[in-house]
């Protein structure tokens, strides 16, 4: 079968960690033996481009909505954020939402898909809506937590309907604490699925302590604010000073990282952006992932990291604050740690370091163990199903 995929995130360049899981997404339904044709606003840098044999896979093409120093509505921190911190930009979302359904359409008429797929309820969601309804095609909708956020920012008299709207066809989101804000809102949801991960290259030895003599921690993401890394630097400098020999290597970039790079104390390395061979390396180098996030006071939040996943598969270890519903996938309520609170972080990492051999190799089999279902090889079966279901969602 053949897709239309609307996003506002994909990587608009190799190496580009922006939507990464997006494109993870269409990369496992190809696999499958499926075509998938993505459009994503234009953003800077970005390279249209084809994943895997020319004439499969995935095409990645991107939308432009106005001059290339304007188009700063998506990207980066990701619209939420982005729009907080500048709401002039929602001057550009009535053009943006009018490119790409004029980019959708013109596809629609040049190629017999079989479906229309929206990444993100909001905005994409809903211009896969639109253009399912007008090409007279199947739509779905994969939800993410921003668009979630979005969607319950936008006042019930409309937001109510929208959301009825919105999930009347196959909607999917990563997790049950994302799905129970949906039906709050007067939405439904078909299934929770999150986004998956890619199983390891090739065999992992689950043994104790990874580091000599030390504990290594590990941060792998884009370095926006909602990461608060800020908690992680803090407790790493407290467990240091309370006599703990961690070391925290961060791997991402982001437009935080200048702040959290001055702000980062002795054993703390920043290494930016690494992909392939280089990253699968450092998650195996690790005991411990951290994944420091925090509830924004508007209730925005995580939805389940896909790091997460990643690091557990190859035995590291993650430690995790601020993603509701995470602890699913997690083998020990101590892993999850309270937000914001840098001391607790220091007391959790100086606890996992006390841990023994033994109890560590356990931890690391059993942390693979809890996420092996969520491996895109099993988990784009799961998608599959939805979006080829025999009796066809309406439009």
């Amino acid at each position: 079968m053949r897709w239309l995929v609307l996003t506002s995130s994909v990587p608009r360049y190799d190496g580009d960690f922006s939507g990464l899981f997006v494109q993870s997404f269409c990369e496992a339904l190809a696999a499958r033996g499926h075509r998938l044709d993505v459009l994503a606003w234009r953003g800077e840098g970005a390279l249209a481009r084809t994943l895997g044999d020319e004439g499969t896979g995935v095409e990645l093409r991107f939308v432009p909505y106005g001059p290339p120093s304007m188009e700063e509505l998506f990207y980066g921190a990701g619209a939420p954020e982005n729009l907080r911190e500048s709401p002039l930009r929602a001057l550009l979302a009535p053009v943006a939402m009018g490119a790409m359904v004029g980019a959708a359409l013109k596809a629609c008429r040049e190629v017999a898909y079989d479906g229309v797929i929206g990444h993100w309820l909001l905005p994409a969601g809903a211009l896969a809506r639109v253009v399912g309804e007008i090409a007279g095609l199947p739509s779905f909708v994969v939800g993410h937590s921003g668009g979630v956020h979005l969607l319950s920012r936008v006042p019930p008299v409309v937001g109510r309907p929208l959301a009825r709207w919105l999930t009347a066809v196959p909607t999917t989101v990563p997790t049950e604490a994302l799905a129970q804000t949906v039906r709050a809102l007067g939405g439904e949801v078909t299934s929770v699925l999150p986004m998956g991960f890619d199983p390891p290259s090739e065999g992992v030895e689950f043994g104790g302590r990874r580091g000599v003599g030390e504990l290594r921690v590990g941060f792998l993401g884009r370095l926006v604010a909602i990461k608060d890394l800020g908690t992680l630097l803090g407790a790493i400098e407290e467990a240091r000073a309370g006599g703990v020999s961690v070391t925290l290597e961060i791997v991402g970039d982001g437009p935080e990282r200048q702040r959290w790079q001055a702000q980062a104390g002795d054993g703390v390395t920043f290494r930016g952006a690494l992909m392939g061979e280089a990253k699968e390396e450092a998650l195996r180098s690790w005991d411990v992932l951290a994944l420091p996030s925090r509830v924004r006071e508007s209730g925005r939040h995580e939805g389940l990291p896909v790091t997460l996943l990643e690091a557990a598969a190859r035995g590291t270890v993650p430690l995790v604050s601020g993603v509701p519903g995470a602890e699913e996938w997690l083998v020990h309520p101590w892993q999850v740690l309270p937000a914001g609170q840098s001391s607790e972080w220091a007391r959790g990492i100086a606890g996992f370091a006390d841990l023994d051999d033994r109890a560590l190799r356990e931890l690391r089999w059993a942390s693979a163990e809890q996420v092996a279902s969520l491996q895109w090889p099993r988990l784009a079966a799961d998608f599959e199903r939805i979006f080829c279901a025999p009796e066809g969602p309406g439009v």
